[in-house]
């Protein structure tokens, strides 16, 4: 998971065994929703915000 939870926090967990092969995407990642980048939408399936019930 990586993104914001809903709540006001930015998460970036859950990356599991070898997650630190992920680090490079999550900066980027993380820099773009600290900053107000606009987030690609390839980006939307690491989203926290996936797991949010209707």
């Amino acid at each position: 998971m990586i993104g914001p939870n809903g709540e006001g926090v930015l998460l970036a967990a859950g990356h599991s065994r070898d997650g630190w092969l992920m680090a490079p995407i999550t900066a980027e990642i993380i820099t773009a929703y600290v900053f107000g980048t606009e987030i690609p939408p390839e980006w939307a399936a690491l989203s926290p915000e996936r797991f949010e019930t209707s």
